[in-house]
């Protein structure tokens, strides 16, 4: 019983695969933003849940990565909505189209490519480290 619901899931993520480039494309502009489903899926019309399916893939597969608010209480750290981020800046900068004419034309393109540069960095550093450590981000009311 559970495989064929779980067949069922991995199917209908597999139906709408044509649809990956575009969402590939579209959280290459979000990287580094708040992780806003409905924004996100708007974009190339698939609903949030589904959104929220093929980012748990992207994770899956190492090519994204959502971060988790900092905040002292582990509930408010579930509720709040994470950020999202490339792992790779290359990939990024790919995605994104970017060259290093455009981005010294548009330098606050290139700063969210070197945040992710920086973050890929920092994750790395991580996994390597003895201890626990793991990143979060901190937003304040004044956002």
């Amino acid at each position: 019983m559970r495989f064929s619901s779980a067949m069922s899931g991995m199917w209908h993520i597999l139906k709408k695969l044509s649809q990956m480039p575009k969402l590939l494309q579209t959280l290459a502009h979000y990287s580094g933003q708040v992780c806003n489903y409905s924004r996100i899926g708007g974009h190339i019309d698939l609903d949030q849940k589904s959104i929220a399916r093929y980012i748990d893939v992207l994770e899956h597969m190492f090519l994204v990565k959502r971060i988790p608010v900092f905040a002292n209480n582990r509930l408010k750290r579930l509720v709040k909505t994470p950020k999202i981020h490339f792992i790779d800046s290359g990939l990024l900068a790919a995605l994104r189209d970017m060259s290093i004419s455009k981005a010294k034309e548009v330098r606050n393109s290139f700063g969210s490519i070197l945040e992710t540069f920086v973050y890929g960095e920092l994750l790395k550093h991580t996994t390597n480290a003895e201890g626990d450590y793991r990143l979060f981000y901190y937003r304040d009311h004044d956002q």
